[in-house]
């Protein structure tokens, strides 16, 4: 009995052995870059290699269970996967993610949301969707990292998304801006927009425009809301990441339509103005002060961009600077307050025509 029992031991390690053999085996390259239809078996090669490592990855030995998690990611890792292969991996992949993402824990949905990321198709952009609004804050966090994930794939040139549900992705990532709380999640959705500002494919090359335009429009608002009398530092310091992201991009392109521009000035001048009320309420740390210093700065600059683009100012010279922002390194206040002032009426004329309203203080 016993030498039977440790045959059937031996027996089973062995098999064990063979199906770790077998986990190691990759999609062969050519698979991964095929831009041709799939044949039946080469499907069928791909749905194993998923459920192999799906199953792994629900395994509960830490090491296989991250083996093959890492094997899921590793053919969408790729930098010349093919559209083909995106679709027919996904359709196989996205069942497990939709059934992890229903009852799995919240590190467990934290994966199959960058999983849904690197997919990115329609079906696992929908996933994304879904969940930018979910209760726990890094589920918020990892739907927006997956968000970005397949915006990247789309700027890189090899999406399986539709232009329609790249752009349901910037703008309910737009939606996010304006309602998040945790200034962590905040940041990654600022910085998964600033991938939209990347796109150049005629299909969807309105959206680098439109995530300027929801950065500005949003971010614009969220400082106008803000309680000048309460030190905010966290979200401030995301908020700056957002203004240094359009500045960036006048800096980097400098091309926008008009329109888009008067709202970007529209953001610099919301900013300004916050910092000066920040600065009437009274400042609690030398760290608040620099932050709002910077955000100040960050906001003129884009005032400047914005006076200068050639769609609002063709062929003009280059309009003179205020240089409002250093009066306050200098300690001069009033000086900010008055400098400030002169450039928010040159906003409130043509051809920007702000609401002076909006800057009341």
């Amino acid at each position: 009995m016993k030498q039977r029992l440790g045959a059937v031991a031996v027996a089973a390690l062995c098999l064990v052995a063979a199906i770790g053999r077998a986990q190691t085996v990759d999609l062969p390259p050519t698979l991964v870059t095929k831009v041709q239809a799939f044949t039946g078996p080469e499907r069928t090669q791909i749905q194993q290699y998923v459920a192999d490592r799906v199953n792994a990855w629900r395994s509960s030995d830490q090491a296989a269970s991250k083996r093959g998690r890492q094997d899921l990611f590793k053919p969408l890792a790729n930098p010349q996967v093919s559209v083909t292969f995106r679709l027919t991996y996904g359709e196989f992949l996205t069942q497990a993610v939709q059934q992890e993402l229903s009852g799995g824990t919240p590190s467990r949905m934290i994966v199959a949301l960058h999983l849904a990321g690197e997919c990115a198709t329609d079906r696992a952009a929908e996933l994304i969707v879904q969940y930018l609004d979910h209760a726990d804050e890094s589920v918020r966090y990892s739907a927006a990292f997956g968000a970005g994930l397949t915006l990247r794939a789309v700027a890189a040139g090899s999406p399986a998304i539709q232009p329609d549900r790249t752009r349901e992705l910037v703008n309910r990532l737009g939606a996010r801006l304006a309602q998040e709380q945790n200034s962590f999640v905040l940041d990654r959705v600022i910085r998964s927009l600033d991938v939209a500002m990347g796109l150049s494919h005629p299909s969807v090359a309105d959206l680098r425009q439109e995530a300027v335009r929801l950065i500005s429009v949003r971010v614009g608002e969220r400082l106008r809301s803000l309680d000048p009398q309460h030190n905010n530092v966290p979200l401030l310091q995301m908020l700056l990441r957002a203004g240094e992201t359009v500045q960036d991009e006048f800096l980097t392109r400098g091309d926008l339509p008009a329109p888009i521009v008067v709202e970007a000035a529209g953001l610099g001048a919301d900013a300004m103005v916050y910092v000066a009320k920040r600065f009437q309420a009274g400042i609690e740390t030398d760290e608040e002060r620099d932050l709002l210093i910077k955000i100040a700065s960050t906001g003129e600059n884009i005032t400047f961009f914005a006076r200068s683009a050639p769609s609002i100012n063709p062929g003009a010279a280059t309009p003179r600077p205020f240089n409002a922002a250093p009066r306050l390194v200098a300690g001069d206040q009033p000086g900010y307050l008055r400098l400030m002032d002169d450039l928010l009426r040159v906003l409130t004329q043509q051809p920007f025509s702000l609401d002076p309203s909006r800057f009341t203080r």
